[in-house]
């Protein structure tokens, strides 16, 4: 009850900012044309094999409702305020959020160039998909590649709070479009739970404002685009160490520098997308040690995690337009958590909570089928095949006795409606 009261809570100042948007239609009638209001409402089932993926048992969950309400509204020829309100309930994650609210600013428009400004909760432009990740009709299936847009690391890529700057530029060769974000993104609960696991209760900080810088070119007949994307977010965190607490973590800080490489390219009835992400990982403290026993008495903990490394991450999709309505999908991904240590061998053997191998890689190969029903109404089914659990398992999960599985399979179905 009290999650539910908090998410309904977050929600109505939300809604209030939206209806803030609608204001001048009262006054004037004729500024409807300058308001657009949209939204989507889905519903699916997901049967996952093993281990906890999408939500707290590894079997068939109706726990897959999306739902939000998107407004625009054109003040004038050069500014547009946009907003976002959306309730998730997403396997382990239910929420009422405000996506995005920002103010666009549009103050160079030329033949060749075009300049603006946004302020206030952005969404991040950040490879080919986080801009449209919560849209079921604009993304390309249910759940979009893992090795990539990590669902467990959601939170800290959606959205910011602050400022951005994006251009176009139109050459003869081609065009060159950019963006830079300067921001914090929102630390909530489930982020938390997904980085630390259960086992462990504390608050996450973000002590310095993320960046995110995008280039993507684009020949003149717009058949393929290629990007480089930059990101480099921070999290610190501190236990809420309880008097029941056997075991106690220190302080830590989480850094990280991401590059993202995406190319895509459009044929007449497919299109085949190639995303390479490398992301530098930095960590320091998360010490273990026993409460209420002094220093010189605590035993000589193994560390809980030294993360200092590189890590790989990449897939490779294919998609057949087979009529009008249908359109057939292939995927094949990996993602490696430490490129020095692919199988994880060698973390398995140091860590101090008994994780296995295959928690520090994940293959990945993923088949769906889309079927457009009309304008509105939209399903979509797929299929995906997994070894490893790199891209699920927290960093830190001090209780190792529920077993995991290494190879295991999960199926999704989802109809959606947008208006």
């Amino acid at each position: 009850m009290y999650k539910l009261i908090k998410n309904h809570f977050i929600l109505l100042p939300a809604l209030f900012s939206l209806a803030l948007v609608s204001i001048p239609l009262v006054s004037n009638a004729n500024n409807l044309d300058k308001l657009s209001i949209g939204g989507f409402v889905s519903q699916g089932v997901v049967h996952t094999s093993d281990n906890q993926f999408f939500d707290e048992n590894d079997d068939t969950s109706f726990n897959m409702t999306e739902a939000s309400l998107q407004a625009n509204y054109q003040l004038s020829s050069s500014v547009k305020i946009s907003g976002q309100v959306m309730y998730r309930n997403w396997g382990k994650i239910e929420s009422s959020v405000l996506d995005y609210l920002m103010l666009d600013y549009s103050f160079l428009s030329t033949d060749t160039t075009n300049m603006g400004l946004r302020l206030g909760r952005i969404k991040n432009d950040f490879g080919l998909y986080n801009l449209t990740r919560d849209i079921p009709s604009a993304r390309p299936s249910i759940f979009l590649p893992q090795s990539i847009y990590l669902d467990i690391l959601r939170d800290t890529i959606t959205a910011s709070d602050g400022i951005s700057i994006y251009a176009n530029h139109r050459f003869s060769a081609g065009n060159l479009s950019w963006h830079f974000t300067y921001g914090l993104y929102n630390v909530t609960d489930d982020l938390i739970v997904s980085i630390l696991g259960p086992t462990i209760k504390g608050d996450f900080s973000v002590p310095e404002h993320t960046r995110y810088l995008k280039f993507t070119w684009e020949p003149p007949q717009g058949d393929w685009l290629i990007s480089l994307g930059y990101s480099d977010p921070t999290a610190s965190f501190e236990q809420e160490l309880a008097s029941t607490d056997q075991i106690g973590v220190t302080p830590g800080q989480f850094n990280y520098e991401s590059y993202l490489l995406s190319y895509q390219y459009y044929a007449e009835n497919w299109d085949f997308s190639l995303e390479y992400e490398r992301k530098k990982t930095d960590s320091s403290g998360f010490d273990l040690y026993i409460p209420n026993v002094p220093e010189q008495f605590q035993p000589d903990f193994p560390p809980l995690f030294k993360l200092k490394n590189v890590s790989d991450a990449f897939y490779g999709q294919w998609r057949y337009l087979l009529s009008n309505e249908l359109t057939f999908m292939l995927r094949y991904g990996r993602f490696v958590s430490d490129n020095n240590d692919k199988n994880g061998e060698k973390f398995a053997a140091a860590s101090a909570i008994n994780a296995p191998a295959f928690s520090r890689y994940t293959k990945t190969f993923t088949t769906g089928l889309n079927w457009q029903i009309s304008e509105h109404w939209r399903i979509d089914l797929e299929a995906h095949y997994f070894e490893g659990t790199g891209i699920i398992s927290p960093l830190v999960k001090v209780d190792t006795s529920q077993n995991t599985s290494k190879y295991w399979q999960l199926f999704a179905i989802q109809a959606s409606y947008s208006f």
